[in-house]
């Protein structure tokens, strides 16, 4: 390589390293919650029971939760927010209220606009007992 070149090449690989570093490649909101499959465990008919999936945006820009879907009318969902900022967490509150008896899944989908997953389907699992200690309802 000629000297003359040096100079010119040394100054073009610190140009392109410096422009490499600076650019900043926006990721998007990025959901990630700890499961998709929650355990209810035993459940009486007729009982209510509440619980709660935290969704995070692990992203660079607000995660939106869109509509949440359930497979069935003894399942109520509500979400504390429908934007999270980078960093946040919000709360998806569900109440599953069986109405027969045996082992029950039902499904909450939520639609969203991550880069990762823009729908993402949890089930709750529940074996649904007989309570004779229940009064006839």
């Amino acid at each position: 390589m000629d000297k003359r070149y040096l100079p010119i090449t040394f100054f073009i690989t610190l140009f392109l390293i410096a422009f490499s570093c600076s650019s900043k490649k926006t990721r998007g909101p990025i959901i990630q919650y700890s499961t998709k499959i929650i355990n209810a465990g035993k459940i009486s008919l007729k009982e209510t029971k509440e619980g709660s999936i935290c969704l995070k945006n692990f992203g660079d820009e607000d995660l939106e939760i869109g509509e949440i879907n359930t497979d069935c009318a003894c399942t109520i969902t509500k979400v504390e927010k429908r934007v999270v900022q980078p960093g946040d967490s919000t709360k998806l509150l569900f109440k599953l209220t069986p109405k027969t008896i045996g082992r029950l899944q039902q499904t909450i989908f939520v639609e969203n606009n991550s880069e990762n997953e823009s729908g993402v389907l949890f089930l709750i699992r529940a074996n649904v007992i007989f309570d004779s200690s229940l009064k006839n309802q």
